[in-house]
């Protein structure tokens, strides 16, 4: 990981699609944390705002650390 950038991404204008949907794609920074994505439209008339919140998350990894040696019969405990 190495981007951690607070700013995920700013995409000042867009245009919408015969049905007033706009889509896009955007590759969000190494923050495991969430973010609030905001959308605001307006024509010569109306305008209008959309508001959400995602999640970013990585699967946990988990890295045993067992002692170096060990015999049948022995117990120990392994912390991670």
């Amino acid at each position: 990981r190495s981007n951690f950038n607070p700013l995920a991404c700013w995409i000042p204008s867009s245009i919408t699609n015969s049905s007033g949907r706009v889509s896009f794609e955007i590759k969000l920074p190494d923050n495991l944390t969430r973010y609030r994505v905001w959308a605001f439209a307006t024509n010569d008339k109306q305008y209008g705002l959309g508001e959400m919140s995602f999640t970013v998350q990585l699967p946990i990894m988990i890295r045993p650390s067992p002692p170096r040696f060990l015999n049948y019969g022995d117990t120990a405990h392994i912390s991670v």
